[in-house]
């Protein structure tokens, strides 16, 4: 009887710990770690557990930890988690894995409540002092189970979040004395790259251009190892350093050919694909590499003999980020290759989405969209294909014209359908144009403060503007502490039903025109999670800007430009996808009659995009890129009066991107590309 009563008392146990763990998972699954109130409850009830039942205290302190990490709480979330290694350090990894995700945590200081809050009466005035401190433990906890990978990664990420960029390379230089694997000879070739990006000393390049090239004579190695390798001498080769790291080391220079060479089939081609950068950075040698990694793409059996349409696209995009693509000769000898990979007609959605994207390449729009629309109803459609192709719901009635006609009087989105409310001054709040970003009550509250922060901290005193959809109390208080903070601040708002989220990235230009008369100045139309790294005002007083009604940002041509926080040069590539060619987060418009013609036009494509997206299934996001590339268009064909500058010429005003300095790089390489001729020109 009494080992019945045991065995029913651990089964209520286990129980118990069972729904506890589920309710702290839901809890944070649904963005809970807002909920302040519903955090302490939490809290109480797990203490309380680990007072009825001492034996699960390791997992019960493990579970207080995910709250107080995800609360931003990470000083209390590490002790819990060091609590729980000291009650069993047999079983060091269960609880380090749980510190890994601490230490991750800490790179994004706006995770749970805000930026993280460290204790003052613990010594931890910042987050590398916290990551100090916690040194000496997590040592103790690597050493309770040595070579576990898990917690020599844990260290590994803990040195990389201080930026002890020394003592990482030593770590890892280590690890690879004692084990010569891919793994760690990548590791140091990614340290020694971090390095060299932070000192510019040539001594970690030297050591990565050693390592990269042990990688590039082995035979049996992961392709993304030797695409790292193959980057170490990309970026010596793009900062001109080559030479003097040869010179040091007394023998001839690696050469990314070369690398590329020794390595048998595929591995070579899937190594450059996987590497972003070997895409992007402007680095001696990188055409000749990417062509040869797209030539051996376009012969391998994936294309020639399976057919497959993700192949197909993923071969297209990169062969697009080249320079050959964007000659005729070369985009045609592309496209003709592809398209003899796919079925002529039919297939799965892969397939037609592939096709719909070669389609376009051709500027033949009608054709790419019946494929997009077909590819909805073949076999091979997933939620991520959603995700991908959720651009289709409104660039395909703007493509075919087969919407229903629209109705701008029954629409909610017509002209003059919501009232707009406008709190605090309005004209007057500062000279200049002013900046606009609009949100909903949430994204607002969340990202506002560092809008406006990062704004100032550039010395910029030009006015802002907040449009908010369906404000709460708490909107409107927040708008008063934020204007006597930082000044020159207005807020507008509206009130209406909202059916999906993309209708907060489209309403700042459904709304362009009342903001136009509201304001009286230029505006500035961008994401309200902007950060600002450089004063926007050179940007407004470029010459091509002051020239121009409509700034906007499209690509179409390969550009040459400036990474502004690296200061590395960049190709700039045209896109694949219509709902790409024209990116939304920038949108200047003048106080003029041209900039307010240009208003008008976005402001009726926009409602008749939206009227759309909310009569079909999916999200509809990309709809407002969709909107403005058939505004470009129709500018382009029926309003020359209208003249129109574009940001990729001059830069972003918010300093991610600039123009290359000199004229030969920043000048446009390739032709223009062939669908911004529009239909029909």
């Amino acid at each position: 009887m009494q080992a019945i009563v045991s065995f029913l008392a651990g089964l209520t146990r286990r129980f118990r710990l069972r729904v506890l763990e589920k309710k702290v998972r839901l809890f944070r699954q649904r963005n809970g770690i807002r909920d302040r109130a519903g955090h302490g409850r939490l809290i109480e009830e797990i203490d309380a557990a680990i007072q009825r039942s001492p034996r699960d205290r390791k997992a019960l302190l493990l579970m207080k930890s995910e709250l107080h990490q995800g609360a931003g709480q990470f000083v209390e979330a590490f002790d819990l988690a060091h609590q729980a290694f000291r009650i069993d350090p047999a079983h060091a990894r269960d609880v380090f894995q749980r510190v890994l995700k601490i230490v991750t945590a800490l790179s994004n200081a706006k995770t749970g409540w805000g930026a993280v809050a460290f204790d003052e009466k613990r010594g931890h005035s910042s987050l590398q002092d916290f990551l100090r401190s916690i040194g000496p433990r997590i040592e103790a906890m690597r050493k309770a189970a040595p070579g576990d990978p898990v917690l020599r990664n844990a260290r590994r990420s803990r040195l990389a979040q201080m930026g002890d960029l020394d003592q990482l390379v030593a770590f890892d230089e280590r690890n690879l004395e004692r084990r010569r694997t891919p793994e760690f000879m990548a590791n140091l070739i990614d340290s020694c790259l971090k390095s060299y990006a932070k000192t510019k000393s040539l001594d970690p390049l030297a050591r990565a251009l050693d390592v990269a090239e042990v990688l590039g004579r082995r035979t049996v190695i992961q392709p993304r190892h030797v695409g790292q390798g193959l980057l170490a001498a990309a970026v010596a080769s793009q900062n001109g350093v080559i030479g003097a790291i040869s010179a040091r080391r007394g023998r001839p220079p690696a050469r990314l050919d070369a690398l590329y060479a020794t390595l048998p089939g595929l591995i070579a081609c899937r190594a450059v694909e996987v590497q972003k950068p070997l895409w992007t950075m402007v680095y001696e040698g990188d055409e000749a590499l990417k062509r040869r990694a797209v030539a051996d793409r376009l012969a391998s059996p994936e294309l020639s003999i399976l057919k497959l349409g993700d192949s197909v696209r993923a071969a297209l995009i990169k062969a697009s980020m080249t320079r050959h693509f964007w000659t005729p000769d070369g985009r045609r000898e592309v496209v003709d290759t592809l398209s003899a990979s796919l079925p002529k007609r039919g297939g799965t959605a892969p397939q037609r989405l592939a096709r719909a994207s070669l389609f376009a390449q051709g500027g033949h729009w009608e054709e790419a969209a019946a494929e997009l629309r077909a590819a909805e109803t073949e076999r091979g459609w997933t939620p991520a294909f959603d995700v991908l192709l959720s651009g289709r719901h409104s660039f395909l009635p703007e493509a075919l014209r087969t919407a229903p006609v629209f109705d701008e009087a029954a629409s909610p989105f017509g002209d003059g359908a919501v009232a707009l409310e406008l709190h605090g001054a309005t004209k007057g709040i500062g000279d200049g144009p002013t900046l606009l970003a609009c949100a909903d009550p949430k994204y607002f509250a969340r990202f506002a403060d560092t809008y406006l922060r990062t704004l100032r901290r550039q010395g910029c005193r030009l006015p802002v503007h907040f449009h908010i959809v369906n404000p709460t109390p708490q909107t409107f208080a927040l708008h008063e502490t934020l204007a006597r903070e930082f000044g020159a601040l207005s807020l507008s708002v509206e009130r209406l039903e909202v059916k999906k989220t993309t209708y907060y990235a489209c309403v700042r230009f459904l709304r362009a025109p009342a903001f136009l008369s509201m304001l009286g100045t230029d505006i500035l139309l961008s994401d309200i999670d902007t950060r600002f790294s450089r004063d926007p005002m050179p940007f407004f007083a470029d010459g091509r800007v002051k020239a121009a009604d409509a700034v906007l940002r499209y690509y179409d041509k390969m550009r040459v430009t400036v990474a502004v926080d690296r200061n590395e040069l960049c190709y700039r590539y045209p896109r694949i996808l219509p709902w790409h060619h024209v990116n939304a987060a920038c949108l200047l418009l003048k106080n003029t009659a041209g900039g307010r013609r240009m208003a008008e036009l976005i402001r009726a494509e926009m409602a008749r995009h939206l009227d759309a997206v909310m009569a079909r299934p999916g999200s509809g996001w990309w709809a407002d890129q969709n909107a403005l590339l058939a505004v470009y268009l129709t500018a382009r064909r029926e309003h020359p009066e209208i003249r129109i500058a574009n940001v990729e010429e001059v830069g972003m005003p918010f300093g991610a991107f600039a123009p290359a300095a000199s004229a030969e790089a920043a000048a446009p390489l390739g032709e223009n590309l062939a669908i911004f001729g529009g239909p029909g020109t």
